[in-house]
């Protein structure tokens, strides 16, 4: 075993058999192993793993669960509703023309450029009003339709739908 310098003058250490085969600045800045190399190559493999787990998490893709359907009422419960009526204006000429109101579905087919006009049941509970607006020429230019509702008792609402082509659209109406 060697141990240390043997010319006058060096420095020997535990961890190089001789000062002349290492540097100063080795000796200063590199110490000797502490501790068993086992365990700190188990430590870092450990982290690693911890880290794999942690970055798998993140980057996994995310829980699609599907969102529970609505409860729609039972056939014997009464749904109460606002009669109201409801015309629409377009600004071109449509292939049909949708309202859904939680209380019901209308169409108006095959309509020209105008104004149609309906009665109209909107639930009370969940006033919501959707339109679809299918053009009969496929375009992209800017269109509207302008919904106007009256409802008893109610003030009258009026609502601009617009889009570049086609309009599918909803607003909750303030009844």
């Amino acid at each position: 075993m060697i141990t240390g310098g043997s010319r006058s003058g060096e420095r020997g250490s535990a961890c190089f058999p001789a000062a002349g085969l290492a540097s100063d600045y080795l000796l200063l800045h590199i110490g000797c192993v502490r501790g068993s190399p086992l365990f700190r190559t188990f430590v870092i493999l450990v982290a690693i793993v911890a880290a794999g787990f942690l970055f798998m998490g993140l980057t996994a893709a995310p829980n699609t669960e599907a969102a529970p359907a609505e409860v729609e009422p039972k056939p014997n419960e009464a749904i109460e509703v606002i009669q109201a009526k409801v015309r629409v204006t377009l600004s071109g000429a449509a292939k049909t023309v949708d309202l859904f109101a939680n209380a019901g579905h209308y169409r108006f087919s095959s309509t020209g450029e105008g104004t149609y006009s309906d009665e109209l049941k909107i639930a009370k509970e969940n006033p919501v009003l959707e339109i679809r607006v299918d053009w009969l020429e496929e375009t992209t230019t800017h269109r509207f339709a302008k919904v106007v509702i009256e409802a008893p008792g109610k003030k009258t609402f009026t609502h601009f739908f617009e889009a570049d082509g086609d309009i599918d659209d909803f607003i909750e109406l303030p009844f």
